[in-house]
């Protein structure tokens, strides 16, 4: 009675973990502990029958989340034409993780690989560009001040 009065009047929240990825679901959340627990027991005792489930648990995880991929995409790819947000996240989410370098820099023939080179010759493209203003600043009528 106590749990029901909970239930029916405390409101609840579903939280949702967004680092993992869309694919990997409870099942393979499931695997994953199996295996990181398999392989716990043989670092424990490192004997040929561990060595066989853990390996044997690491082929089950990296298969199952092959196919949960292609399900995935599958899934993507029917429900484009109802549901396009779907297939622009997953393709956003790859074009972006794939365009994180950033390129090399060319100013007067010198090429800045790394990012203190980059500043460097940023810098030196600036300092080029513009140019040291005079102290010197006139009056209302566009003279300069007498002192």
């Amino acid at each position: 009675s106590f749990l029901d009065a909970v239930n029916n009047h405390i409101p609840t929240k579903t939280i949702k973990d967004t680092n993992s990825l869309p694919w990997v679901d409870k099942e393979v959340r499931h695997l994953i502990r199996k295996k990181y627990s398999a392989l716990k027991r043989y670092r424990q005792n490192k004997c040929e029958t561990r060595k066989q489930k853990l390996r044997g648990l690491s082929d089950a995880v990296k298969s199952l989340v092959k196919k949960k991929h292609r399900e995935y995409l599958r899934k993507i790819e029917t429900s484009f034409a109802t549901n396009p947000k779907l297939f622009w996240t997953y393709h956003k989410a790859i074009l972006h993780s794939r365009s994180k370098q950033t390129s090399d820099i060319v100013f007067n023939g010198i090429t800045a690989k790394s990012s203190a080179e980059k500043a460097e010759l940023l810098n030196s493209y600036f300092s080029s560009v513009f140019t040291t203003s005079s102290t010197d600043i006139g009056n209302c009528d566009g003279e300069a001040s007498e002192t």
